[in-house]
């Protein structure tokens, strides 16, 4: 919940900005350009938020503490520069997350609206958003088995995330980085099929107070 919240509004908010950045002259996007703009927020996200959090979730779970517990283990064992490990692995796992997520969502809203044409609806955003968590999740997994490994307590075996991801493969084979992917689609498909439909739902309706516009 701590790292919910600022994370979501980073990543709209940033993707937002950098999209329209990054817009031809007729105001137009191209599908690389959507990715950029994803990536650049998962990125921030990252670095911001996640990595932190996220560090001290995993080591919560793994010693069955709670979370002020956990975060006391990680200054005490490894100093406050330990709540950033796996920092690359995580900035690695988010840019690739927002910018593939992002990139199919915007994709399939010109496919489904065609162009503009046709208003979306909450349930065509619900659908959207679930497959574009699917998407992203079948395109990064390997990063976030990654990002675990190096944010749990077995993580001093690693030296860096190219060290990581080098282990993995010649030890436990290519499979390996696929561990765990079932119950994360089970995780991320619906509760990104939720978070694109109340973003365009919430946009929709902020739209309407001029403080918003």
């Amino acid at each position: 919940m701590i790292g919910s919240v600022p994370k979501a509004g980073i990543r709209f908010g940033l993707n937002a900005v950098i999209k329209d950045n990054l817009r031809d002259r007729d105001g137009k996007l191209t599908k690389p350009k959507h990715f950029v703009a994803g990536l650049g927020a998962g990125v921030a996200e990252a670095l911001i938020i996640v990595a932190p959090v996220e560090t001290v979730k995993t080591k919560c779970i793994e010693l069955n503490a709670p979370f002020i517990e956990g975060l006391k283990q990680i200054v005490k064992t490894q100093g406050i520069s330990g709540i950033y490990q796996g920092a690359t692995a995580t900035a690695l796992k988010q840019g690739s997350n927002c910018g593939l997520r992002f990139m199919f969502f915007n994709e399939y809203r010109r496919i489904i609206t065609k162009d503009g044409e046709v208003q979306m609806t909450p349930l065509k955003n619900l659908f959207g958003g679930m497959s574009a968590g699917c998407f992203s999740t079948l395109g990064n997994n390997p990063f976030d088995v990654v990002k675990t490994r190096l944010q749990g307590t077995k993580a001093a075996q690693y030296t860096n995330t190219m060290d990581c991801f080098k282990q993995i493969l010649t030890k436990e084979g290519i499979g390996a980085f696929y561990a765990g992917i079932v119950p994360r689609l089970g995780r991320v498909v619906p509760g990104q099929g939720i978070v694109f439909m109340s973003f365009e739902f919430i946009q929709e309706s902020l739209s309407d107070f001029a403080i918003f516009k």
